[in-house]
């Protein structure tokens, strides 16, 4: 969620849902998203006709006032007003400007709010919020379920699976170690760019629909480091190959593998230098998967929910 619509959500005392937050505020049942390039504002209001005298006096509220407060589009339904919101610089304060002043207007004209059921019209004993296709509405616990029940009869739920997720960390990983071998051809500090090990591998893991589980915790950090250690491996042959270069010895490569191979496995500077730098480098992936980066997949809405 967006640091603006959270602190927007705090200061209004609303809750969250997905990337929505939604409240009650003087009377009215209020939801507000701001996600995938979209800022909008639905209000649940009791509307007899749409197109009627209610619909006109909503109409006459918003449509003076569009330029003011960048809407881009309203729509009017018997259940509330859905309001959009250009995408400008200045449209969340814009959004912020506008739900004090539509909430004031809506009140002043009379306009029925949350205390009145929207799928049965009847007085609320007892509040329950459902949320049809990303709208959030005011309903009694007797028109919530029946409402839930005719949604969500035959439809599958999707449920993210480990193995498409590790598929996304590996490839993940194997990206994250291109700048620490592009960033080695120069004389500079590099095990630093550990760090983007460890993002792009959660990275991959959360866009392609990873589960989380006590297996993601285990594989992250075990592929940054299957990642880290072969990387380092060939910078140490790849450095050498370029002193022996300098110095006009003419080596295969394989030969130049085979020496640090040897080096590593006899006790001395080199094999202390790569463990040094492996558990540095690796530090610096684990700080990476700490880092709060997201890459979020979009995933598919459940289109009713009740919350109690």
């Amino acid at each position: 969620m967006k640091l603006r619509l959270r602190n927007f959500m705090r200061e209004l005392g609303f809750k969250a849902v997905d990337e929505v937050i939604y409240g009650i505020h003087d009377g009215y049942l209020v939801s507000i998203s701001d996600s995938d390039g979209i800022l909008s504002l639905f209000v649940d209001i009791v509307i007899d006709d749409a197109y009627g005298e209610q619909g006109q006096t909503i109409r006459g509220i918003i449509n003076p006032n569009s330029r003011i407060y960048s809407i881009a589009r309203a729509e009017i339904t018997s259940t509330g007003v859905h309001i959009v919101f250009a995408s400008t610089l200045s449209a969340f304060s814009k959004l912020r400007d506008f739900f004090y002043f539509f909430l004031q207007q809506l009140k002043t004209t009379g306009i029925r709010g949350a205390s009145i059921c929207t799928n049965c019209g009847n007085p609320i004993s007892s509040l329950k919020i459902v949320s049809i296709h990303g709208r959030l509405h005011t309903c009694d616990p007797d028109c919530a379920a029946k409402l839930a029940a005719s949604n969500t009869s035959g439809r599958k739920k999707t449920r993210p699976l480990f193995i498409p997720g590790f598929i996304g960390a590996v490839i993940g990983a194997a990206v994250g170690v291109v700048p620490l071998l592009v960033l080695s051809r120069i004389d500079f500090f590099i095990l630093w760019c550990g760090v983007f090990v460890g993002i792009f591998a959660k990275g991959g893991y959360e866009l392609f629909g990873g589960r989380k589980c006590i297996a993601k915790s285990i594989t992250l950090p075990l592929l940054s480091i299957i990642a880290i250690i072969p990387t380092l491996f060939y910078i140490y042959c790849r450095n050498l190959n370029d002193i022996w270069l300098q110095r006009n010895y003419i080596i295969p490569f394989e030969d130049v593998v085979t020496e640090i191979k040897s080096l590593i496995l006899t006790p001395g500077p080199i094999r202390q230098s790569l463990i040094l730098d492996s558990a540095i480098t690796f530090g610096f992936a684990i700080f990476g998967l700490l880092l709060f980066i997201r890459f979020n997949k979009k995933s598919v809405r459940q289109d009713i929910f009740v919350l109690h």
